[in-house]
């Protein structure tokens, strides 16, 4: 005796119901997703900040507006040559005081010891552009030893 869904289905659909169902068990299941192992952060780790580097050329400057002494001026001369030479450098100007004044008074002393050689640079031919200044008054580890302005300059080459 057959059963009442064969009777009434054609012979072709139930080929066709048969190889679906076959064809699906065969499928791959999606997997239930396995747990996985707790993960610790990592230790942190101390780090020592980057010693500082070296300037390239370090200038004392009186605290008076006279002409810059004419060591400094060779030694800008040989800066701005080197920069002009090449557009891959910049330079870095850091100016800081002896402590003794007013934070404002001492940062006023710096930037005007770091303007004196950022305008003979541009004098020599250095795009203004290519020289930041950072006057820091007296906030450097050295400024309390100090008895006059200080600048130190660094050549930095451009990131890439």
């Amino acid at each position: 005796m057959q059963t009442m869904c064969a009777k009434r289905l054609p012979p072709s659909f139930s080929g066709c119901l048969l190889a679906v169902l076959l064809l699906a068990g065969c499928a791959t299941r999606p997997q239930a997703p396995q747990a996985t192992p707790a993960t610790t952060a990592p230790a942190a780790t101390i780090t020592t900040p980057a010693p500082r580097p070296e300037p390239d050329a370090v200038f004392n400057l009186d605290s008076g507006n006279r002409p810059l002494p004419r060591q400094v001026n060779s030694t800008l001369e040989k800066i701005a040559a080197q920069i002009k030479a090449n557009r891959d450098l910049v330079i870095r100007l850091e100016s800081f005081t002896p402590s003794g004044g007013s934070r404002e008074m001492n940062v006023s002393l710096s930037t005007s010891a770091v303007e004196r050689i950022r305008r003979r640079l541009v004098e020599l031919g250095v795009p203004s552009y290519r020289i930041s200044l950072a006057p820091l008054g007296e906030e450097h580890p050295e400024a309390r030893r100090l008895d006059s302005k200080r600048v130190e300059l660094f050549i930095v080459p451009l990131p890439r």
